[in-house]
């Protein structure tokens, strides 16, 4: 667990300096995702490291986007959730990665505090029950595709809600 936090804390602070530089010379927000390992998740401090190195470094919460797989939020103890509800409340956006529909209501993904769900284009492709979640999350959560393979599938993600898109488009 040591090298684990220490190895965290090295992230956290070279992410916000980033984040700082970048926001400084484009003068625009950036956002950046983090993404939590169940490791990472189980550290006692790992809110209060982020939240000082984000401090540190004059960095708004809602740029800082805390990814957790939806398998691990679904096996989080109730501590792991209370703290990403904390920091839900204090602006951080809490993102499901790799969303498949192990969570099905939009209830059971707010109660988690949920802002963001990221889809995987090939999962999404082969999954007729995940693409039929697609339209009706769009309307309560903010959605991301990743692992677009060009212009055309890139439209075909826009249509049902995506609001970001990862990957490469020619």
């Amino acid at each position: 667990p040591a090298t684990i936090e220490r190895a965290f804390e090295i992230l956290c602070k070279r992410a916000c300096e980033q984040l700082k530089q970048w926001s400084g010379q484009q003068n625009r927000d950036w956002a950046l995702q983090m993404s939590l390992s169940k490791h990472v998740l189980r550290l006692q401090s790992w809110p209060e490291k982020l939240t000082h190195h984000l401090n540190a470094n004059n960095i708004n919460p809602r740029q800082i986007w805390l990814s957790i797989n939806e398998s691990d939020l679904i096996t989080a103890g109730a501590d792991i959730k209370d703290k990403l509800a904390t920091l839900s409340a204090a602006g951080y956006v809490i993102v499901i990665d790799d969303y498949q529909g192990l969570l099905p209501s939009q209830a059971e993904i707010s109660a988690n505090s949920v802002d963001m769900l990221i889809y995987d284009a090939r999962k999404l492709s082969e999954n007729g029950r995940l693409q039929q979640t697609v339209a009706d999350n769009a309307r309560h959560f903010r959605l991301m595709i990743r692992n677009l393979q060009g212009k055309a599938e890139r439209q075909e993600a826009l249509e049902p809600g995506f609001r970001y898109g990862e990957g490469f488009v020619a």
